[in-house]
């Protein structure tokens, strides 16, 4: 009796067993991983499996992606059709305000209106979605020139070049320092600045502002010998919104013992001679902590390195919409700098994972409603009728361009529509392959969990029996 109560127990304990092991496999269902594995495929088919799941998960997260980026192309679809309101509404007010017969009066309340729609314009250029901006003012079709630098900042002679104003201490010129700087408006708040200087050895502290932050400090830099002679060192500011600002520094070799003032003998640097020597190797690779490399300039080997600090010269990274810039020189010497601006490549938008399937999209970009033919780039207005007259070619011209930009954001959806079909059918495939491996013993694994079940509910009937008989078995013999 006690041997077939055991054997009774242990086959309720297996079946038991076997129950647990199908319910796992049929929980599973819908995971190929899980099922490969209980269902004991062998290592392959696991590894095989979990590729092809890993690999679904990865198709579903670029999908999302391409879906993100739909959305965001309606926002910016949705945005240029209000634009385009605002703009034809603007050319109209424009034509009103050529009307010779119009008063003053009047005059002031189209231009008010102008004024006010024109606000609003500079509103939609500034959308965001998620957080990022949907239009990059560089991608606009209306194109504007921007320079920096047509000079050259210049203090050869303390007693003459230097404003008194700028005078630290002006009743002590020969010991005080004295502070020069150009400033414009580059209509953009981000581009690339290349400052060439040469000071000689007094030192200067050369720096670069956007607004009123700076973004870039050369600390007391030094050159060899004076302002007027040997060579310069240049380098090289990137800075724009939601990046790193970072500076390169490139060794320069024109220049000699000859001096050379960049006023009397204009043409910098074709009014230097180039000796091929670095002449201000030993300053430079001091003043920015780094090691002569062994070739001529000493910094060969890292030519075109971005730093964010090297030596004693330091970038600031901001966040600024200012699109003024002001390149600053403090000295108590002599010095030549020139500083020039260029706007930084556009760069095209990459959606989806590295080594996906990826779509490139073109930035869409709004214009900046200025005067291309103002001196100052003044903003579009219709206070006068010249300026009317002006204005309905630069809005017409703005219309223009929105039409350009439709073409881009139809190129754009169209890339993105034929990727998410393209992902889809992978994706497809994949869930096919995935569907057959974990659906494979579905069947077989509810019929297991079926016997399983009655054969325990059968071996615990028993197991009660003969436990009861057992107990009588122990009360007669007590």
């Amino acid at each position: 009796m006690f041997g077939q109560i055991e054997s009774l127990v242990r086959k309720i304990d297996y079946s038991s067993m076997k129950a647990e092991r199908s319910i796992k496999k049929v929980a599973s269902t819908g995971d190929p991983v899980r099922q490969a594995s209980l269902n004991n495929q062998g290592a392959g088919s696991v590894n095989m499996t979990a590729n092809l799941e890993q690999e679904k998960r990865y198709k579903r997260g670029s999908l999302n992606a391409f879906q993100n980026a739909m959305t965001f192309m309606q926002a910016q679809a949705e945005a240029i059709g209000q634009a385009d309101k605002i703009y034809s509404r603007m050319r109209t007010l424009a034509q009103q305000a050529t009307d010779p017969m119009i008063n003053d009066q009047d005059r002031a309340l189209l231009s008010d209106q102008f004024d006010s729609l024109m606000e609003s314009a500079h509103g939609i250029s500034r959308t965001k979605f998620n957080g990022n901006l949907i239009f990059d003012p560089l991608a606009a079709s209306t194109k504007y020139p921007v320079t920096f630098g047509d000079g050259q900042l210049r203090v050869l002679n303390k007693s003459t070049d230097v404003p008194e104003d700028a005078w630290d201490d002006p009743t002590d010129k020969s010991n005080s320092w004295y502070t020069i700087f150009e400033e414009k408006d580059v209509l953009y708040n981000k581009g690339k600045m290349t400052i060439d200087l040469n000071g000689g050895g007094a030192g200067e502290q050369y720096t670069l502002w956007q607004g009123n932050q700076k973004i870039f400090d050369t600390g007391i830099w030094k050159t060899h010998g004076s302002a007027w002679d040997w060579d310069y060192d240049r380098f090289i500011v990137e800075f724009g919104p939601e990046q790193t600002t970072t500076f390169q520094f490139v060794p320069l070799s024109p220049g000699n013992s000859s001096p050379v003032d960049s006023q009397t003998a204009p043409g910098y640097p074709d009014n230097l001679t180039d000796n091929l020597v670095y002449d201000n190797k030993s300053n430079y690779l001091s003043q920015l902590s780094l090691s002569d490399d062994g070739t001529a300039s000493g910094l060969e080997n890292v030519s075109g390195q971005k730093y964010t600090q090297q030596g004693q010269v330091f970038t600031n990274t901001i966040n600024s919409d200012s699109s003024i810039l002001r390149l600053q020189v403090y000295s108590k010497s002599i010095t030549q700098v020139k500083g020039s601006f260029e706007l930084p490549d556009l760069e095209d938008e990459i959606v989806a994972r590295d080594g996906d399937l990826q779509v490139t999209l073109k930035k869409l970009g709004l214009g900046l409603l200025l005067e291309k033919d103002s001196v100052n780039l003044d903003p579009i207005s219709i206070d006068t009728f010249e300026n009317a007259e002006k204005a309905i070619v630069s809005m017409t011209s703005e219309l223009e361009g929105l039409g350009e930009q439709l073409g881009v954001l139809a190129s754009n959806v169209s890339r993105v529509q034929n990727a998410i079909q393209t992902n889809e059918g992978l994706e497809g495939g994949h869930e096919s392959v995935l569907s057959e491996i974990g659906a494979e013993n579905f069947t077989q694994d509810l019929l297991e969990l079926s016997k399983a079940r009655i054969n325990r509910a059968q071996d615990t009937a028993l197991l009660t029996q003969a436990m009861s008989i057992h107990q009588d078995l122990v009360n007669v013999l007590i």
